[in-house]
C-alpha cells in the first residue's frame, strides 16, 4: 500500500543526547480497509497516548505514540510519522489525474491514488486528497 515511517527515541553515544531514529514499519502496524492499525498478537500489551488498547486492535495516525510490551517482559515504543508517498513502476496502468498510460516510474500518494513521474515534479501536493510529496519529518525534540 504506502509506507509508513515510525521514530524511536534513542541514545547517541556522541553526544550523550536523545535523537530520533527513523525505524522501519513494525510489525504490529497494518492496513486494515485504508485505515493504519495496531493489531497485537495474544499475550501482548499495549497502549497509544497511554490508552490501553481494547482487544487487541486500535486505529493509529500520525504523531500517535504506542507502546507494546511482550509477554516475556521486553518493551518497544515509537513514534507512528507520516504516510508517504512512494515511487514504483508504471507498467502501463493509468494516471489519476490525467488518464494516461504511465511509462516508467509512477508514484503512489498515500491516499493509494497512482499518479505519473510529470504530476509529482508540476505539483508538490496530490491534486486529489492535498496530501504533500515529501519524505516524513522526524517528531518534535520535546518529545524525547
Amino acid at each position: 500500500m504506502t509506507n509508513v515511517t515510525c521514530w524511536q527515541s534513542q541514545h547517541d553515544e556522541q553526544t550523550d543526547l536523545s535523537v530520533w531514529q527513523s525505524v522501519p514499519s513494525t510489525p504490529w502496524l497494518q492496513w486494515v480497509d485504508g485505515e493504519l492499525v495496531l493489531v497485537l498478537p495474544p499475550g501482548q500489551r499495549g497502549s497509544v497516548n497511554g490508552l490501553p488498547v481494547v482487544g487487541g486492535l486500535q486505529v493509529v495516525g500520525s504523531g500517535d505514540l504506542v507502546r507494546v510490551k511482550a509477554p516475556g517482559g521486553s518493551a518497544t515504543a515509537f513514534v507512528v510519522g507520516e504516510v508517504q508517498s512512494r515511487s514504483e513502476p508504471g507498467n502501463g496502468r493509468n494516471c489519476h489525474f490525467c488518464g494516461l498510460a504511465i511509462r516508467g516510474e509512477a508514484v503512489r500518494c498515500a491516499c493509494g491514488r497512482l499518479f505519473c513521474s510529470a504530476i509529482r515534479k508540476t505539483y508538490d501536493r496530490c491534486p486529489r486528497c492535498g496530501r504533500q510529496f515529501q519524505a516524513a519529518t522526524r517528531p518534535s525534540e520535546r518529545l524525547l
